[in-house]
Protein backbone atom coordinates (compact mmCIF):
# COMPACT_ATOMS: atom_id res chain seq x y z
CA UNK A 1 0.00 0.00 0.00
CA UNK A 2 2.61 2.32 1.17
CA UNK A 3 4.59 1.75 -2.35
CA UNK A 4 1.03 2.29 -4.25
CA UNK A 5 0.92 6.02 -2.46
CA UNK A 6 4.43 7.01 -2.70
CA UNK A 7 3.74 5.64 -6.92
CA UNK A 8 0.67 8.29 -6.36
CA UNK A 9 2.35 11.56 -5.15
CA UNK A 10 5.21 11.12 -7.30
CA UNK A 11 3.04 10.77 -10.30
CA UNK A 12 1.37 14.12 -9.12
CA UNK A 13 4.32 16.33 -7.42
CA UNK A 14 7.21 15.07 -10.29
CA UNK A 15 5.73 16.46 -13.55
CA UNK A 16 4.20 19.70 -10.82
CA UNK A 17 7.83 19.76 -9.81
CA UNK A 18 9.36 19.63 -13.61
CA UNK A 19 7.05 22.53 -14.46
CA UNK A 20 8.85 24.73 -11.68
CA UNK A 21 11.88 23.35 -12.35
CA UNK A 22 11.59 23.93 -16.47
CA UNK A 23 9.89 27.91 -15.35
CA UNK A 24 12.75 28.90 -13.04
CA UNK A 25 15.47 27.24 -15.33
CA UNK A 26 14.94 29.37 -18.53
CA UNK A 27 14.54 32.62 -15.88
CA UNK A 28 18.40 30.55 -14.76
CA UNK A 29 19.44 30.72 -18.24
CA UNK A 30 17.91 34.57 -19.06
CA UNK A 31 19.66 35.61 -16.12
CA UNK A 32 22.80 33.97 -17.50
CA UNK A 33 22.35 35.86 -20.56
CA UNK A 34 22.00 38.90 -19.00
CA UNK A 35 25.24 38.36 -16.88
CA UNK A 36 27.34 38.69 -20.13
CA UNK A 37 26.14 41.72 -20.50
CA UNK A 38 28.43 43.09 -17.57
CA UNK A 39 28.29 43.35 -13.97
CA UNK A 40 26.11 46.40 -14.53
CA UNK A 41 23.54 44.04 -15.73
CA UNK A 42 23.76 41.30 -13.73
CA UNK A 43 23.20 43.66 -11.03
CA UNK A 44 20.50 45.05 -12.01
CA UNK A 45 18.88 41.72 -13.17
CA UNK A 46 18.38 41.24 -9.69
CA UNK A 47 16.31 43.94 -9.12
CA UNK A 48 14.41 42.97 -12.39
CA UNK A 49 13.99 39.11 -10.98
CA UNK A 50 13.21 39.68 -7.21
CA UNK A 51 10.28 42.91 -8.57
CA UNK A 52 8.86 40.46 -11.08
CA UNK A 53 8.66 37.68 -8.49
CA UNK A 54 7.53 39.52 -6.11
CA UNK A 55 4.67 41.46 -8.17
CA UNK A 56 3.22 38.39 -9.85
CA UNK A 57 2.77 35.97 -6.93
CA UNK A 58 1.15 38.28 -4.63
CA UNK A 59 -1.34 38.82 -7.67
CA UNK A 60 -1.52 35.43 -9.16
CA UNK A 61 -1.72 33.22 -5.41
CA UNK A 62 -4.71 34.49 -5.17
CA UNK A 63 -5.52 32.23 -7.71
CA UNK A 64 -3.60 28.96 -5.80
CA UNK A 65 -7.01 28.14 -3.54
CA UNK A 66 -8.29 27.05 -6.82
CA UNK A 67 -6.01 23.75 -7.30
CA UNK A 68 -7.03 22.74 -3.65
CA UNK A 69 -10.89 23.38 -4.78
CA UNK A 70 -11.13 21.80 -7.62
CA UNK A 71 -9.12 18.72 -5.90
CA UNK A 72 -12.07 18.56 -3.51
CA UNK A 73 -14.79 19.06 -6.11
CA UNK A 74 -12.82 16.01 -8.33
CA UNK A 75 -13.13 14.10 -5.63
CA UNK A 76 -16.83 14.23 -4.69
CA UNK A 77 -17.03 13.84 -8.95
CA UNK A 78 -18.27 17.33 -8.93
CA UNK A 79 -17.32 18.33 -12.71
CA UNK A 80 -20.32 21.50 -12.88
CA UNK A 81 -18.24 23.13 -10.13
CA UNK A 82 -15.00 22.65 -11.61
CA UNK A 83 -16.52 24.25 -14.86
CA UNK A 84 -17.60 26.78 -12.92
CA UNK A 85 -14.74 27.35 -10.65
CA UNK A 86 -12.40 27.74 -13.57
CA UNK A 87 -14.47 30.11 -15.26
CA UNK A 88 -14.97 32.67 -12.13
CA UNK A 89 -10.65 31.95 -11.65
CA UNK A 90 -10.00 33.39 -15.74
CA UNK A 91 -12.17 36.61 -14.57
CA UNK A 92 -10.65 37.26 -11.06
CA UNK A 93 -7.19 36.71 -13.20
CA UNK A 94 -7.75 39.34 -15.64
CA UNK A 95 -8.94 41.46 -12.84
CA UNK A 96 -6.10 40.79 -10.88
CA UNK A 97 -3.80 41.52 -13.93
CA UNK A 98 -4.45 45.27 -13.63
CA UNK A 99 -2.40 45.78 -10.35
CA UNK A 100 1.01 44.52 -11.35
CA UNK A 101 0.52 46.47 -14.81
CA UNK A 102 0.19 49.44 -13.08
CA UNK A 103 3.20 48.39 -11.23
CA UNK A 104 4.62 47.03 -13.95
CA UNK A 105 4.18 50.91 -15.95
CA UNK A 106 5.68 52.67 -12.74
CA UNK A 107 8.67 50.23 -11.59
CA UNK A 108 11.06 52.79 -12.16
CA UNK A 109 10.29 55.41 -9.55
CA UNK A 110 8.94 52.57 -7.49
CA UNK A 111 12.52 51.10 -7.66
CA UNK A 112 13.87 54.67 -6.82
CA UNK A 113 11.63 55.09 -3.79
CA UNK A 114 12.85 51.66 -2.25
CA UNK A 115 16.51 53.42 -2.40
CA UNK A 116 17.45 51.66 -5.62
CA UNK A 117 20.57 53.21 -8.13
CA UNK A 118 18.57 55.57 -10.85
CA UNK A 119 21.07 53.49 -13.00
CA UNK A 120 20.03 50.26 -12.39
CA UNK A 121 16.12 51.12 -11.99
CA UNK A 122 16.44 53.12 -15.43
CA UNK A 123 18.14 49.44 -16.73
CA UNK A 124 15.17 47.39 -16.05
CA UNK A 125 12.08 49.60 -17.27
CA UNK A 126 12.14 48.66 -20.93
CA UNK A 127 11.92 44.75 -19.97
CA UNK A 128 9.02 45.66 -17.43
CA UNK A 129 7.14 47.74 -20.16
CA UNK A 130 7.23 44.51 -22.72
CA UNK A 131 6.31 42.27 -19.93
CA UNK A 132 3.23 43.69 -18.72
CA UNK A 133 1.79 42.90 -22.19
CA UNK A 134 1.97 39.37 -21.08
CA UNK A 135 0.55 39.84 -17.72
CA UNK A 136 -3.06 39.56 -18.73
CA UNK A 137 -2.45 36.26 -20.57
CA UNK A 138 -0.73 35.17 -17.51
CA UNK A 139 -3.15 35.43 -14.92
CA UNK A 140 -5.54 33.29 -17.45
CA UNK A 141 -2.93 30.26 -17.65
CA UNK A 142 -2.58 30.30 -13.88
CA UNK A 143 -6.32 29.13 -13.35
CA UNK A 144 -5.85 26.77 -16.46
CA UNK A 145 -2.84 24.55 -14.86
CA UNK A 146 -4.54 24.82 -11.61
CA UNK A 147 -7.27 22.71 -13.29
CA UNK A 148 -4.49 20.38 -15.15
CA UNK A 149 -2.93 19.64 -12.14
CA UNK A 150 -5.67 18.97 -9.48
CA UNK A 151 -7.51 16.39 -12.06
CA UNK A 152 -4.37 14.51 -13.11
CA UNK A 153 -3.08 16.24 -16.34
CA UNK A 154 0.26 17.06 -14.63
CA UNK A 155 2.17 15.20 -17.47
CA UNK A 156 0.28 16.97 -20.28
CA UNK A 157 1.00 20.19 -17.98
CA UNK A 158 4.77 18.96 -18.03
CA UNK A 159 4.91 19.08 -21.83
CA UNK A 160 3.29 22.22 -22.36
CA UNK A 161 5.99 24.06 -19.85
CA UNK A 162 9.21 22.14 -21.42
CA UNK A 163 7.69 23.52 -25.02
CA UNK A 164 7.20 27.26 -23.03
CA UNK A 165 10.81 27.06 -21.81
CA UNK A 166 12.69 26.41 -24.99
CA UNK A 167 10.36 28.70 -26.85
CA UNK A 168 11.51 31.55 -23.76
CA UNK A 169 14.87 30.42 -24.03
CA UNK A 170 15.58 30.53 -27.82
CA UNK A 171 13.81 33.65 -28.32
CA UNK A 172 15.74 35.39 -25.53
CA UNK A 173 19.16 34.26 -27.14
CA UNK A 174 18.14 35.60 -30.33
CA UNK A 175 16.54 39.11 -28.75
CA UNK A 176 19.36 39.64 -26.61
CA UNK A 177 22.08 39.15 -28.65
CA UNK A 178 20.68 40.12 -31.63
CA UNK A 179 21.04 37.08 -33.87
CA UNK A 180 19.23 36.18 -37.35
CA UNK A 181 19.51 39.56 -37.98
CA UNK A 182 17.95 41.10 -35.25
CA UNK A 183 18.80 44.01 -33.34
CA UNK A 184 20.51 43.39 -30.07
CA UNK A 185 18.07 44.23 -27.34
CA UNK A 186 19.47 43.50 -24.16
CA UNK A 187 16.77 43.73 -21.42
CA UNK A 188 14.22 44.82 -23.36
CA UNK A 189 14.55 41.46 -25.30
CA UNK A 190 13.98 39.46 -22.49
CA UNK A 191 11.05 41.10 -21.68
CA UNK A 192 9.28 40.80 -25.50
CA UNK A 193 10.62 37.11 -24.78
CA UNK A 194 8.37 36.48 -22.17
CA UNK A 195 5.11 37.88 -23.74
CA UNK A 196 5.80 34.92 -26.68
CA UNK A 197 6.52 32.60 -23.93
CA UNK A 198 2.68 33.80 -22.13
CA UNK A 199 1.21 33.51 -25.66
CA UNK A 200 2.70 30.48 -26.51
CA UNK A 201 1.51 28.32 -23.32
CA UNK A 202 -2.37 30.10 -23.45
CA UNK A 203 -2.40 28.23 -26.96
CA UNK A 204 -1.34 25.08 -26.36
CA UNK A 205 -3.07 24.80 -23.22
CA UNK A 206 -6.58 26.24 -25.07
CA UNK A 207 -6.55 23.85 -27.69
CA UNK A 208 -6.00 20.56 -25.61
CA UNK A 209 -9.04 22.07 -23.57
CA UNK A 210 -10.65 22.22 -26.54
CA UNK A 211 -9.20 18.74 -28.34
CA UNK A 212 -9.18 16.39 -25.44
CA UNK A 213 -12.53 14.54 -24.35
CA UNK A 214 -11.02 15.00 -20.59
CA UNK A 215 -12.03 18.85 -20.65
CA UNK A 216 -15.27 18.35 -22.22
CA UNK A 217 -16.94 17.40 -19.25
CA UNK A 218 -15.94 20.43 -17.33
CA UNK A 219 -18.21 22.63 -20.10
CA UNK A 220 -15.12 25.55 -20.23
CA UNK A 221 -16.42 27.18 -23.13
CA UNK A 222 -20.26 27.30 -21.93
CA UNK A 223 -21.07 30.36 -19.72
CA UNK A 224 -21.21 29.32 -15.98
CA UNK A 225 -21.01 33.19 -14.62
CA UNK A 226 -24.44 34.11 -15.02
CA UNK A 227 -25.54 30.89 -12.56
CA UNK A 228 -22.96 30.75 -9.62
CA UNK A 229 -20.96 33.29 -8.18
CA UNK A 230 -20.54 31.33 -4.65
CA UNK A 231 -17.36 29.69 -6.18
CA UNK A 232 -15.21 33.51 -6.53
CA UNK A 233 -16.46 34.56 -2.79
CA UNK A 234 -14.85 30.85 -2.24
CA UNK A 235 -11.72 32.00 -4.12
CA UNK A 236 -11.16 34.59 -2.15
CA UNK A 237 -11.83 33.33 1.47
CA UNK A 238 -9.84 30.46 1.21
CA UNK A 239 -7.43 32.12 -1.45
CA UNK A 240 -6.69 35.98 0.45
CA UNK A 241 -4.46 34.69 3.11
CA UNK A 242 -2.35 32.72 0.68
CA UNK A 243 -1.92 35.91 -0.61
CA UNK A 244 -1.07 38.11 2.10
CA UNK A 245 1.23 34.94 2.78
CA UNK A 246 2.89 34.77 -0.89
CA UNK A 247 2.97 38.41 -0.38
CA UNK A 248 4.74 38.64 2.63
CA UNK A 249 6.93 36.18 1.43
CA UNK A 250 8.05 37.94 -1.59
CA UNK A 251 7.95 41.39 -0.15
CA UNK A 252 10.29 40.38 2.18
CA UNK A 253 12.48 38.49 -0.69
CA UNK A 254 12.58 42.24 -2.43
CA UNK A 255 13.36 43.92 0.36
CA UNK A 256 16.30 41.74 1.67
CA UNK A 257 17.53 42.44 -1.91
CA UNK A 258 16.87 45.89 -1.62
CA UNK A 259 18.77 45.90 1.49
CA UNK A 260 21.42 43.92 -0.06
CA UNK A 261 21.51 46.87 -3.06
CA UNK A 262 22.26 49.57 0.08
CA UNK A 263 25.52 47.56 0.39
CA UNK A 264 26.72 48.01 -3.36
CA UNK A 265 26.72 46.88 -6.88
CA UNK A 266 29.29 43.74 -5.91
CA UNK A 267 27.24 41.91 -2.69
CA UNK A 268 24.36 42.49 -5.01
CA UNK A 269 25.56 41.02 -7.90
CA UNK A 270 26.61 38.06 -5.51
CA UNK A 271 23.39 37.81 -3.96
CA UNK A 272 21.36 37.37 -7.18
CA UNK A 273 23.89 34.35 -8.38
CA UNK A 274 23.48 32.92 -4.76
CA UNK A 275 19.39 33.27 -5.45
CA UNK A 276 19.31 32.06 -9.11
CA UNK A 277 21.04 28.84 -6.97
CA UNK A 278 19.02 29.01 -4.01
CA UNK A 279 15.90 29.08 -6.24
CA UNK A 280 16.43 26.24 -8.34
CA UNK A 281 16.84 24.24 -4.50
CA UNK A 282 13.73 25.47 -3.19
CA UNK A 283 12.14 24.31 -6.39
CA UNK A 284 10.97 20.38 -5.23
CA UNK A 285 9.77 21.91 -2.36
CA UNK A 286 6.72 23.81 -3.77
CA UNK A 287 6.20 20.86 -6.17
CA UNK A 288 5.71 18.56 -2.92
CA UNK A 289 3.68 21.66 -1.23
CA UNK A 290 1.29 21.66 -3.78
CA UNK A 291 0.96 17.96 -4.42
CA UNK A 292 0.58 17.76 -0.59
CA UNK A 293 -2.03 20.24 -0.70
CA UNK A 294 -4.16 18.80 -3.36
CA UNK A 295 -3.62 15.03 -2.22
CA UNK A 296 -4.94 15.95 1.04
CA UNK A 297 -8.09 18.22 -1.24
CA UNK A 298 -9.26 15.28 -2.38
CA UNK A 299 -9.01 13.00 0.32
CA UNK A 300 -10.71 15.43 2.72
CA UNK A 301 -13.20 15.71 -0.22
CA UNK A 302 -13.52 11.89 -0.61
CA UNK A 303 -13.81 11.86 3.29
CA UNK A 304 -10.87 9.52 3.23
CA UNK A 305 -9.15 11.27 6.44
CA UNK A 306 -6.59 8.23 6.67
CA UNK A 307 -4.60 9.26 3.61
CA UNK A 308 -4.10 12.88 5.65
CA UNK A 309 -1.37 11.89 7.67
CA UNK A 310 0.36 9.58 4.87
CA UNK A 311 0.52 12.31 1.96
CA UNK A 312 2.12 14.52 4.51
CA UNK A 313 4.21 12.02 5.53
CA UNK A 314 5.67 11.29 2.25
CA UNK A 315 5.52 14.97 0.82
CA UNK A 316 7.43 15.82 3.64
CA UNK A 317 10.32 12.90 3.19
CA UNK A 318 10.68 13.26 -0.38
CA UNK A 319 11.03 17.07 -0.50
CA UNK A 320 13.50 17.48 2.26
CA UNK A 321 15.51 14.34 0.76
CA UNK A 322 15.80 16.22 -2.35
CA UNK A 323 17.46 19.40 -0.73
CA UNK A 324 19.86 17.32 0.56
CA UNK A 325 20.94 15.37 -2.50
CA UNK A 326 21.35 18.83 -4.64
CA UNK A 327 22.53 21.09 -1.50
CA UNK A 328 25.67 18.94 -0.65
CA UNK A 329 26.83 18.88 -4.86
CA UNK A 330 25.85 22.74 -4.75
CA UNK A 331 28.16 23.36 -1.68
CA UNK A 332 31.01 21.34 -3.19
CA UNK A 333 31.26 22.73 -6.73
CA UNK A 334 30.38 26.16 -5.61
CA UNK A 335 33.48 28.11 -7.98
CA UNK A 336 32.53 25.91 -10.89
CA UNK A 337 29.07 26.51 -11.09
CA UNK A 338 29.62 30.32 -10.61
CA UNK A 339 31.42 30.32 -13.66
CA UNK A 340 27.84 30.26 -15.50
CA UNK A 341 27.56 33.76 -14.24
CA UNK A 342 31.10 35.03 -14.02
CA UNK A 343 34.66 34.45 -15.29
CA UNK A 344 38.18 35.30 -13.89
CA UNK A 345 38.65 37.85 -16.60
CA UNK A 346 35.72 40.43 -15.44
CA UNK A 347 36.41 42.83 -12.95
CA UNK A 348 35.37 42.45 -9.52
CA UNK A 349 36.14 38.26 -9.58
CA UNK A 350 37.52 37.31 -6.92
CA UNK A 351 35.51 39.96 -4.24
CA UNK A 352 32.07 38.43 -5.92
CA UNK A 353 33.63 34.96 -4.76
CA UNK A 354 34.58 35.54 -1.76
CA UNK A 355 31.26 36.77 -0.81
CA UNK A 356 29.39 33.68 -2.35
CA UNK A 357 30.99 30.73 -0.53
CA UNK A 358 29.97 31.23 2.83
CA UNK A 359 26.37 32.70 1.70
CA UNK A 360 25.70 29.77 -0.20
CA UNK A 361 26.59 27.34 2.52
CA UNK A 362 24.45 29.22 4.80
CA UNK A 363 21.68 29.47 2.20
CA UNK A 364 21.42 25.93 1.52
CA UNK A 365 21.16 25.46 5.35
CA UNK A 366 18.12 28.09 5.14
CA UNK A 367 16.44 26.46 2.25
CA UNK A 368 16.68 22.78 4.43
CA UNK A 369 14.46 24.67 6.93
CA UNK A 370 12.04 26.85 4.25
CA UNK A 371 11.93 23.33 2.20
CA UNK A 372 10.38 21.94 6.08
CA UNK A 373 7.48 24.96 6.02
CA UNK A 374 6.82 25.27 2.48
CA UNK A 375 5.79 21.67 2.57
CA UNK A 376 3.96 22.00 5.92
CA UNK A 377 1.81 25.37 4.12
CA UNK A 378 0.83 22.87 1.56
CA UNK A 379 -0.10 20.48 4.39
CA UNK A 380 -2.27 23.06 5.72
CA UNK A 381 -3.54 24.52 2.76
CA UNK A 382 -5.15 21.48 2.23
CA UNK A 383 -7.12 21.79 4.79
CA UNK A 384 -8.31 24.84 3.90
CA UNK A 385 -6.39 26.09 7.44
CA UNK A 386 -5.04 29.39 5.25
CA UNK A 387 -4.35 31.74 7.91
CA UNK A 388 -2.54 30.26 10.59
CA UNK A 389 0.29 29.73 7.70
CA UNK A 390 0.33 33.52 6.98
CA UNK A 391 0.40 34.56 10.25
CA UNK A 392 3.28 32.43 10.48
CA UNK A 393 5.27 33.87 7.73
CA UNK A 394 4.43 37.60 8.53
CA UNK A 395 5.65 36.70 11.95
CA UNK A 396 8.93 34.61 10.62
CA UNK A 397 9.79 36.62 7.95
CA UNK A 398 8.88 40.35 8.97
CA UNK A 399 8.31 40.66 12.45
CA UNK A 400 11.76 38.38 13.21
CA UNK A 401 13.83 37.90 10.11
CA UNK A 402 14.02 41.75 9.08
CA UNK A 403 14.85 43.57 12.39
CA UNK A 404 17.71 40.63 12.17
CA UNK A 405 18.58 41.29 8.76
CA UNK A 406 19.38 45.03 9.96
CA UNK A 407 20.82 44.21 12.66
CA UNK A 408 23.89 41.57 11.73
CA UNK A 409 24.27 43.17 8.10
CA UNK A 410 24.34 46.91 8.81
CA UNK A 411 24.44 46.97 12.90
CA UNK A 412 26.71 44.42 13.51
CA UNK A 413 28.32 45.16 9.89
CA UNK A 414 27.73 41.35 8.68
CA UNK A 415 27.55 42.50 5.32
CA UNK A 416 25.42 40.15 2.75
CA UNK A 417 27.11 36.99 5.25
CA UNK A 418 25.12 38.39 8.15
CA UNK A 419 21.75 38.92 5.85
CA UNK A 420 22.15 35.23 4.89
CA UNK A 421 21.85 34.38 8.72
CA UNK A 422 19.21 36.42 9.29
CA UNK A 423 16.81 33.97 7.08
CA UNK A 424 18.22 30.36 8.27
CA UNK A 425 16.63 32.22 12.02
CA UNK A 426 13.32 33.45 10.36
CA UNK A 427 12.11 30.36 8.48
CA UNK A 428 13.46 28.22 11.13
CA UNK A 429 10.96 29.53 13.89
CA UNK A 430 8.30 29.51 11.38
CA UNK A 431 8.83 26.07 10.06
CA UNK A 432 8.67 25.53 14.04
CA UNK A 433 5.26 26.81 14.52
CA UNK A 434 3.94 25.28 11.58
CA UNK A 435 4.87 21.87 13.01
CA UNK A 436 3.17 22.86 15.88
CA UNK A 437 0.33 23.82 14.04
CA UNK A 438 0.28 20.64 12.14
CA UNK A 439 0.02 18.39 15.04
CA UNK A 440 -2.72 19.91 16.55
CA UNK A 441 -4.70 19.43 13.37
CA UNK A 442 -3.51 16.27 12.79
CA UNK A 443 -5.02 14.99 16.67
CA UNK A 444 -8.32 15.50 15.16
CA UNK A 445 -8.15 13.00 12.84
CA UNK A 446 -6.53 10.26 14.37
CA UNK A 447 -9.07 11.34 17.19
Amino acid sequence: MQKNYLRTILAIAMPMMLTQIINSLSGFLGNIMLAHLGHDVLAASALLSSTQMMVTLVFMSLLFSMGVMVSRANGRGDTTEIGNLVQQGWLLGLLLSIGAILIYWFIEPILILFGQDPHLAHLVVPYFHWALIGMPILMINIPSSQLCFATGKQIMMANIMLVQAVVITISSYVLIFGKLGLPALGIEGLGIAFDIAMITQFILVWSCFASLHNFKKYHLFKTHLRNNWIHLKQLFVIGWPISVQVSSELTAYSFITYMIGWLGVIPLAAGQIVNQFMLLLLIPSFGFSSAAAMLIGRAVGAKDYADVKTAADWNMLLSLGIVVILGIPLIIFTVPLTHLFITATQPHYLAILALLKPVIIIGVLGIFFDTIRNTLTGVLRGLYDTRITMIVAILSLWIIRMPLAYLFGFVWHGGIIGIAWSGVIGVAIGAGLLWLRWQKKLRTFIN
